[in-house]
């Protein structure tokens, strides 16, 4: 799950007052049913942050608690709580529920009083997401539940813009994305052959072919938590969206990482310089099983 946003923002519900918080990354109301809705965005860590690092998985939540005495009941459409809506001006970049969806199935819910209902999903969590470019972003949260009294819960909009550090990642290098990741079944996507890794200094190179010839490509790097062998290790993990390309050539790249992101994370936990032994799996439709393993020194 982390790179440099900087985040300010507005915020509208027409059920009630409005508190805007510019500075801890949050935007909270309270409707007339005393049910307090809060929008944030935090970084891997749950932490609420305005700064982010390019590469970095970015994570919306979206919380309802009932302050009320007595239960509160609303409907629901059978799925999330909200849809999280990224756009880059007036353009829409991509929304939480991407991808294939069931039919709706309207769900009479309760909250007890007290209690919370919450919906957090980070933005690579969506197989169909790619690392975010620099540029300035407005992520909106269109809530999907109707309350009991009639009233239905307006959107919240947070707009960010995200920076570009001075480093090799926007020399055109993606950064490896680490933290708390999707989980592995979740990550891949469209199918693609692993031919080989190698790696100069804090760059990872795979060389990879697939099915295509007429789209553009994109290829997303997954990096698990540390595990606490000697050297440390790191399960690797690739995306691929082939983005609808049809054609039947079998086009061989090398799609390159940079790797400082991790070896910045292993400082912080361990100490100057060391080594991470990168565990990078191949494609997988299920179960992660064939890797290719490589020592990263830094």
């Amino acid at each position: 799950m982390q790179h440099l946003f900087l985040i300010s923002f507005t915020a509208l519900f027409v059920l009630g007052c409005l508190n805007k918080n510019p500075m801890g990354g949050s935007a909270t109301h309270l409707t007339q049913d005393n049910l307090e809705v809060n929008f944030t965005i935090k970084d891997a860590n749950n932490k609420q942050k305005t700064d982010f690092l390019f590469g970095e998985d970015v994570w919306f939540e979206f919380t309802i608690t009932n302050q009320a005495d007595t239960v509160q009941n609303y409907l629901i459409d059978g799925g999330s709580l909200t849809t999280f809506e990224l756009y880059s001006g007036d353009s829409l970049v991509g929304a939480s529920d991407e991808g294939p969806r069931t039919i709706p199935n309207m769900l009479l819910m309760q909250i007890m009083a007290g209690q919370s209902i919450s919906y957090k999903i980070s933005w690579l969590a969506n197989r169909f997401h790619q690392i975010l470019k620099p540029g300035d972003y407005t992520v909106k949260a269109r809530p999907r539940i109707q309350l009991a009294s009639g009233d239905s819960l307006q959107e919240m909009s947070l707009a960010f813009q995200l920076n570009c550090p001075d480093n090799a990642a926007c020399a055109g290098l993606t950064p490896v994305v680490i933290g708390e990741i999707p989980p592995p079944a979740d990550i891949q996507k469209d199918v693609f052959a692993l031919n080989g890794a190698t790696l100069l200094q804090d760059t990872l190179s795979l060389n990879i072919s697939y099915s295509g010839g007429c789209q553009q490509h994109d290829f997303t790097l997954f990096a698990s938590q540390f595990m606490e062998t000697a050297p440390v290790q790191v399960n690797v993990y690739l995306r691929h969206d082939a983005n609808n390309d049809l054609c039947e050539a079998y086009p061989t790249e090398e799609a390159l990482f940079d790797l400082q992101p991790l070896a910045n994370a292993w400082r912080q936990r361990y100490g100057n310089s060391g080594a991470i032994i990168l565990n990078i799996f191949k494609y997988y439709s299920d179960v992660p099983a064939e890797k290719i393993s490589l020592e990263y020194k830094f």
